[in-house]
């Protein structure tokens, strides 16, 4: 009996994808969506798609200031920066899927490493720089957090604004760790060519 791989690149954005869209859907299809104050993860559409599409809401920040722009379907008001933030929720996704797939291989064959090329160099220190200063932002707010609402706050974590802040800290340090990795170790792979 032969275990078949499993199709993580096509899985993940399979799945996360659709979800996200559903809940972006039934978010501004709720009440909710037109009270005066909207909730702290109001763009994903629910706490659980802001959780796990935390990166793509970071990437697509240059569309933000696209806001006034759009087209209206029904009750829904589609902008540049919700297509880009879903577009890259698929492309995120389908890049994970990739790593975890390459994780996961069988190692049998050995390839050469290309020279690292200078503008991968500058991607990865510019991803390393951008999720460590998210780290650093995510830190002082977690600590400006527990200082404010004092220790106590801590056992009410599941709070949207708690949960949000402790999910970007922990996508922050996560990306921040692999950007400075692969960065390190292509200039490594540089100098030894």
């Amino acid at each position: 009996m032969q275990v078949r791989k499993i199709p993580w690149r096509f899985l993940l954005p399979g799945v996360i994808f659709p979800l996200s869209i559903v809940t972006w859907v039934r978010y501004y299809l709720s009440v909710r969506a037109f009270d005066d104050s909207p909730a702290s993860w109001y763009w994903y559409g629910g706490l659980l798609s802001a959780c796990l599409n935390f990166p793509a809401y970071v990437y697509s920040a240059p569309a933000q200031p696209l806001y006034k722009f759009g087209i209206r379907l029904g009750r829904l008001w589609i902008q540049p920066r919700n297509a880009v933030f879903f577009l890259l929720v698929f492309v995120f996704w389908y890049w994970v899927g990739t790593k975890v797939e390459s994780w996961t291989g069988a190692k049998t064959t050995l390839t050469v490493r290309e020279r690292p090329g200078r503008v991968t160099l500058i991607l990865y220190a510019l991803g390393a720089t951008l999720w460590i200063f998210g780290a650093v932002a995510t830190t002082y707010d977690l600590a400006l957090m527990v200082h404010v609402s004092s220790w106590y706050a801590l056992r009410h974590l599941f709070v949207d604004t708690e949960v949000m802040a402790v999910m970007e800290f922990l996508w922050s340090v996560i990306l921040a760790v692999y950007y400075v990795r692969r960065f390190v170790r292509d200039v490594k792979s540089k100098a030894a060519a």
